[in-house]
């Protein structure tokens, strides 16, 4: 583990070990500033060198991968996950819009043509997710980069099997279809199995098989592990429904991958790699696939990943409250003022929502209020905190205890799996 380090400026230092940090802490050279990723700040004058870091971002529709790297030595692995619901709360924005206008204005002509899109314009949630992103990077606790390596959403047909391949190479080499389109199903799929999601020994299964007529093409490929694969074959193991949607997480790197490039090169000077290239180097280190793995290769080749990484998930800070989204009817006096629904209360007794919370000896974050004292805390794998004995999720307040505040995006600290 790192502590990570800020001047008595404010600026970002080199990280220190938790032994240093102690001792600095207790004689009272430093304070605490964060505490997921841990950061301490001096109090006293003292000269800011740092060494050249270079970022590894690995972009995907809905996880990315970051690290951060210096002289082979990682200094950071996060994993953020991003959010997804930005494009049905807009829809549910619109059919209420679209309800108050039709009560209020309905005898106004439609009006078309109205809006204009500005050259480069992106959907919001999109947009959203590419912002999180530049965010996340510039929030982390280290000198500013040298340096941003950031991987590009490509297949090619060879170089999958030669990341060296050029030239004539590709005219006289042999095509491997069935490597790209296998590669494609894993990706399709996540990376696991599509019946135990184990992540380990993974095969890609051909639901119609080649010896009746079945093709490589994505829609006859599934992703299997070793196990599950066996056992259809010899046990008849039922598998799932195939899925009909392709690379929805994929289509959304593409769609805003200039927009990204944009930020980046605003930060630090930009270099772009290839899927194919980090899992090569990622096979020859013999290191585990996942996201803040792939984000280190990208970074650094010969850089060993850490065993500890932060996870980052985005969240909804405040619930959009419309006045009025459904008109009730036979009211003795109209509603003139504006009233926020108690449910959608984000503050209460000196909490916020998505504060992290320590309650009955965990840590978790509070992801809404219930009543005048209470509120419902959730842990870094998405499930409720209750109080020992029970089966109601309210926690009160009196029970917790505040670690920091959340504006946006919840941290843990988390353990990579054992590869």
């Amino acid at each position: 583990m790192k502590v990570y380090v800020q001047s008595f400026a404010g600026g970002y230092l080199m990280p220190t070990n938790p032994a240093k940090a102690r001792i600095l802490l207790k004689k009272k050279k430093a304070k605490v500033v964060n505490r997921t990723p841990f950061t301490i700040q001096l109090q006293y004058q003292t000269e800011e060198r740092t060494q050249p870091i270079t970022i590894g971002c690995d972009d995907g529709g809905i996880y990315v991968g970051l690290s951060a790297v210096s002289k082979n030595r990682v200094l950071l692995q996060e994993q953020i996950i991003l959010r997804t619901d930005i494009k049905g709360k807009m829809d549910t924005r619109r059919s209420y819009r679209g309800s108050r206008r039709n009560r209020k204005t309905r005898y106004r002509k439609p009006r078309f043509l109205n809006r204009t899109r500005p050259q480069g314009w992106l959907s919001p949630s999109i947009r959203s997710k590419k912002d999180a992103i530049v965010r996340a990077i510039l929030k982390i606790p280290l000198p500013k980069p040298s340096l941003i390596r950031l991987e590009d959403a490509y297949f090619d047909l060879q170089a999958m099997e030669n990341p060296l391949i050029s030239g004539k190479q590709y005219q006289e080499g042999t095509l491997l279809y069935a490597k790209n389109f296998k590669s494609a199903a894993k990706t399709r799929d996540g990376h696991q199995c599509r019946v135990c999601k184990s992540i380990k020994e993974l095969e890609v299964h051909h639901i119609k098989l080649v010896s009746k007529g079945g093709t490589d093409k994505i829609s006859n490929l599934m992703t299997l592990c070793k196990t599950c694969h066996w056992n259809h074959h010899n046990k008849d193991l039922k598998l799932p429904k195939q899925k009909n949607n392709f690379y929805t997480s994929a289509a959304h790197v593409q769609q805003g991958k200039k927009y990204l490039q944009a930020k980046l090169k605003k930060i630090a000077p930009l270099e772009l790699t290839f899927g194919y290239i980090t899992a090569h180097f990622r096979k020859k280190a013999e290191v585990e696939k996942s996201h803040v793995n792939d984000a280190v290769i990208i970074a650094n080749r010969n850089a060993i990943p850490d065993p500890y990484f932060i996870l980052t998930k985005n969240l909804e800070f405040r619930k959009r409250s419309l006045h009025e989204a459904t008109a009730r009817k036979g009211r003795k006096e109209k509603n003139r003022t504006q009233k926020r629904n108690k449910k959608n209360t984000f503050r209460l007794k000196g909490f916020q929502k998505l504060d992290t919370v320590r309650v009955f000896g965990k840590v978790g974050y509070i992801s809404g209020f219930t009543g005048t004292n209470g509120a419902y805390v959730l842990d870094s794998e998405g499930k409720y905190i209750i109080m020992p004995e029970k089966t109601y999720k309210q926690v009160s307040l009196s029970k917790i205890s505040l670690v920091h505040n959340n504006h946006g995006s919840v941290s843990f600290l988390k353990a990579c799996e054992a590869g």
